[in-house]
């Protein structure tokens, strides 16, 4: 059996199946993970902020995504 790798497993698994990760995180998990992702946000080059308001907006723009409204652009 081959080893794949922890961080692959995770990118993998966030991408296609967050629910399947998040169901097996307590609070106390969740609240560490939002706060790693939003210093990470706050760290990541100026391009690649805006290519993830891009990609946000553009995921609000989907139908049956159940995102209905608008993203506002963060101030």
């Amino acid at each position: 059996m081959h080893q794949i790798p922890d961080t692959f497993l995770l990118a993998h698994l966030f991408r296609h199946a967050p629910g399947e990760v998040f169901r097996h995180l307590s609070e106390k998990d969740i609240r560490v993970l939002r706060h790693a992702v939003r210093t990470a946000m706050m760290e990541m080059p100026h391009y690649r902020y805006r290519a993830l308001l891009a990609a946000w907006r553009a995921d609000a723009k989907t139908p049956g995504n159940g995102a209905d409204r608008q993203p506002q652009d963060p101030a």
